[in-house]
């Protein structure tokens, strides 16, 4: 059994002692999860002890719910929650997606090709995003995940469902675009603030950090069948930018993705009316063949 840090307690972070932020944690969880009844389950995962478990989503916005978790399950490190829910808690793959509540951006920023994102604090990258959404039309997220690097967050104000079958793979598709597009206009805003974001779109079976958990990382090397830590980077978990504005997503898509060509309001028009007039057009039987004698 592991046991979790108090809420209240301090944890010393780049020789900085800070207090969790319960507040966050739980804001952040019931934004994440909001309308999600009915919506199958949320994947919980901590990498570093290897423990993977699926729950109702709702049931993690109770500050109370999620401590006793937290205290009989898992470590303090490398704790994730996932973007999406899924329809039965037998694996967290594409084809099981029920609904997708958020769709994330992945930043390892860097201020050029030989400088690496160690040599400046998430804050001034968090700087350089809020000018690439005033100045080059990336959209607001609704919240910036800091640790080692920074995560963009976009909240959907409503779960989307995903449907079964080819339809669904539509709406993965959709979804896809969306992050690409997102991923696409950032990066391309480098050029302007001098500011490489190394921006990738998160899949959507991904996932996003727990507040007040820690990012840490170990290295070292192997001998004698055995590992030798060398080094060992700890970096807490919080939230560098919290705007709360949720999305609904085809707003979202309006606002990020190109028109598909020049003309194609017309022609959607065009294709809908040739299918209402399809649809009330009477269909006369075949009379049927008479085979003469």
């Amino acid at each position: 059994m592991h046991t979790l840090t108090p809420d209240n307690a301090l944890r010393k972070g780049n020789g900085v002692l800070l207090p969790y932020d319960r507040t966050d944690r739980t804001k952040i969880l019931n934004m994440l999860y909001a309308n999600t009844h009915g919506c199958g389950y949320m994947k919980f995962m901590s990498t570093s002890d290897a423990v993977h478990r699926f729950y109702n989503p709702q049931s993690l916005c109770d500050p109370l719910r999620l401590q006793q978790i937290l205290n009989a399950r898992y470590g303090q490190n490398n704790l994730y929650l996932s973007i999406a829910t899924y329809k039965t808690k037998e694996n967290a793959r594409e084809a099981n997606i029920k609904a997708v509540c958020a769709l994330a951006i992945d930043v390892d920023y860097r201020t050029s090709k030989e400088q690496d994102q160690h040599d400046y604090p998430t804050s001034i990258a968090v700087k350089q995003v809020a000018k690439a959404v005033l100045h080059a039309g990336v959209p607001t997220p609704t919240y910036i995940e800091a640790s080692r690097n920074i995560r963009l967050v976009y909240v959907l104000d409503q779960p989307f469902q995903v449907p079964r079958g080819q339809k669904g793979i539509n709406c993965r598709t959709f979804l896809k675009r969306i992050t690409e597009e997102i991923t696409k206009k950032l990066n391309a805003a480098s050029a302007d603030l001098a500011f490489d974001f190394c921006a990738s779109p998160q899949k959507l079976t991904s996932y996003v950090r727990l507040p007040g958990s820690i990012n840490s990382r170990v290295e070292g090397y192997v001998s004698g069948g055995t590992f030798h830590p060398t080094l060992e980077e700890r970096y807490p978990v919080s939230i560098a930018l919290n705007t709360e504005k949720l999305w609904d997503i085809h707003a979202l898509a309006d606002y990020i993705l190109p028109p598909l060509f020049d003309g194609y309001e017309e022609w959607k028009a065009r294709k809908e009316e040739d299918r209402k007039a399809r649809a009330g057009k009477k269909i006369v039987p075949k009379p049927e063949l008479i085979r003469s004698t």
